[in-house]
């Protein structure tokens, strides 16, 4: 099953924006498919767990607090680890290319 995401964007006080997405995972396994962005962005894990593995094999698990950054254009899926986990997507629109 997909997450359900909640889109926030909020203006730091120097003017520039984050984009922060929340992603509620109601099962272990369930994920966000084989993606990517031409942007980077970082994701933390609230409550839970999860993997994120790219089309080269390669993975990282986190818990709870724990941080990863994504490449921009680097092909991903995140995976709950454990049922209910809360992750949140991170990015700063501004600097997306046009």
């Amino acid at each position: 099953m997909l997450p359900q995401g909640q889109l926030f964007v909020s203006t730091l006080p120097d003017g520039r924006r984050l984009r922060t997405t929340v992603y509620t995972f109601e099962k272990a396994g369930d994920e966000i498919p084989m993606h990517d962005h031409p942007y980077w962005h970082n994701c933390q894990v609230v409550i839970g767990g999860i993997r994120i593995y790219d089309d080269e094999g390669k993975s990282v698990t986190l818990g709870p607090g724990e941080l990863a950054g994504l490449k921009a254009k680097r092909k991903h899926a995140i995976q709950a680890t454990e049922d209910g986990t809360i992750a949140i997507n991170i990015n700063e629109p501004d600097l997306w290319p046009l």
